[in-house]
Formats: structure tokens, C-alpha cells, sequence
């Protein structure tokens, strides 16, 4: 419910500020054309910090308190 509420949270306040908005979509089309330009390299290293970082999060959450 956390994750949700954050995320819930998150996409009223773009929604609310058009500059903020304005700032994210230009950064993630920047981003996506250097993607682009480093294919298929790029997307290699993409999926590989996505599986890191879903390993290191299954990690923390299955250590005892």
C-alpha cells in the first residue's frame, strides 16, 4: 500500500505542475534518444541494473529483523 500511495502521491503532483511535468518529459526523451544511440548496449546494461536491483530488493526483504 506504500508503494502505491508513493506512486498515487507522485502522479498527482506532475499532474498539478505543468513545469515539473514539462522537465520530466524532456529528460526522458533526452534519455531515450541516448538509448538509442548506444543500442544494443545500452538496453543490455538496462535489463541488467533492473535484475541487480530486483535481486538486492529480494535480498533486503528476506533478512530477518
Amino acid at each position: 500500500m506504500r508503494i502505491l500511495s508513493l506512486f498515487g502521491l507522485g502522479a498527482i503532483f506532475i499532474l498539478i505542475s505543468p513545469n515539473l511535468r514539462l522537465t520530466i518529459e524532456d529528460g526522458l526523451g533526452h534519455w531515450a534518444s541516448q538509448m538509442e544511440s548506444y543500442s544494443p548496449y545500452s538496453y543490455i546494461a538496462l535489463v541488467g541494473a533492473i535484475l541487480l536491483a530486483f535481486i538486492f530488493s529480494l535480498k533486503r526483504g528476506s533478512q530477518a529483523r
